[in-house]
C-alpha cells in the first residue's frame, strides 16, 4: 500500500533465501534497506511479522520490541496467527551492528521462552 507524505516508511517481506541467513549477506541487504528509507526522509519503518514466523525475534528486535497493534489473521488454508505490527526506529538500527542484532534477538528469543514456561 502507499504510505501518507510522513517520516515512516515501510520494510516489506523481509526474506532471504537459508544459506544466506546466518550471515552478512542479509544484514548487509537489511542495512541498504534502512539506509535507502533514512535517504528518503524516513525516520522510522512499519514492520509486520506473524507469531508462527521462526525468525519473529529478529523482527521484534529491530523494532526494540515496540509492538504498536497485534491481530488475530486467518491464512488462506484456513489457519489462524497472529499478526504483528511493528514500529522500527530506523537511526537506532541503521546503528546496529550484525552482532548488536543478533544479541537483542537471543535475549528476546530467551526471554519469551521463559515467560512461556512460566505459564
Amino acid at each position: 500500500g502507499e504510505r501518507p507524505e510522513d517520516d515512516i516508511g515501510i520494510l516489506h517481506d523481509i526474506y532471504v533465501g537459508e544459506d544466506y541467513r546466518k550471515g552478512d549477506v542479509a544484514y548487509n541487504l537489511l542495512q541498504m534497506a534502512v539506509a535507502k528509507l533514512i535517504n528518503s526522509g524516513k525516520n522510522r519503518a512499519i514492520c509486520n511479522v506473524q507469531e508462527d514466523n521462526p525468525n519473529r525475534f529478529l523482527h521484534f528486535a529491530m523494532a526494540d520490541n515496540n509492538i504498536i497493534n497485534e491481530c488475530e489473521c486467518v491464512r488462506r488454508n484456513g489457519s489462524k496467527t497472529i499478526d504483528y505490527t511493528l514500529l522500527i526506529d530506523l537511526h537506532k538500527l541503521n546503528k546496529m551492528t550484525m552482532l548488536d542484532l543478533a544479541r537483542k534477538t537471543a535475549i528476546l528469543r530467551r526471554k519469551n521462552k521463559t515467560n512461556a514456561e512460566m505459564e
